[in-house]
């Protein structure tokens, strides 16, 4: 991922990547630089909320209505922008899960979590870090938008309960 399709400007990878009737849908990851940050900040307050691809074409035809039927394209970059080219390039959701929130780490604080549950002394931590894995739990368990329909999408109750299912299950195996 790159600022405005200026590929000396980095500003995060792409973690994940599938094309599908619909077109390209993708996960990413911005980095920690001040720039990455910045845009960040402006996807989630809607001022950039869409995104552009740069490539090259591979495979591609005329179609007879002033335009190009692309049938193969080789991606060289992702830039999320205010204007794209496509207007259906939509940005779908910005999350918080920062790079020491991976996955092995969030099974180890809900291990240990399970374990002190019941200490008194530990009460508050662990409530904020009950709230902290409960949001954790389900952004890692969310299927992503284009692999749901709408109205099968999980809601804020049924994940709650999935994830406390879960918790229930940790602790009476230790």
């Amino acid at each position: 991922m790159v600022a405005n399709h200026d590929q000396n400007k980095p500003i995060g990878r792409v973690t994940e990547m599938k094309e599908d009737e619909t077109g390209l849908l993708f996960k990413g990851y911005l980095s920690k630089t001040d720039r990455a940050q910045e845009y960040k900040q402006l996807m989630k307050d809607g001022v950039v909320d869409s995104f552009s691809i740069g490539y090259a074409v591979v495979k591609g035809d005329s179609n007879g209505h002033g335009g190009r039927d692309l049938s193969e394209l080789k991606l060289f970059e992702i830039s999320p922008v205010a204007i794209p080219m496509n207007p259906e390039a939509k940005l779908l959701e910005v999350k918080n899960i920062s790079e020491e929130d991976n996955r092995e780490d969030t099974l180890e604080r809900f291990e240990i979590l399970a374990k002190n549950i019941g200490d008194k002394k530990m009460k508050l931590q662990n409530e904020a870090e009950l709230l902290k894995l409960a949001e954790l739990y389900k952004s890692a368990t969310q299927p992503l938008e284009a692999d749901t329909e709408p109205t099968k999408e999980m809601s804020e109750v049924e994940a709650n309960l999935e994830f406390l299912n879960a918790l229930s299950e940790a602790l009476t195996n230790n």
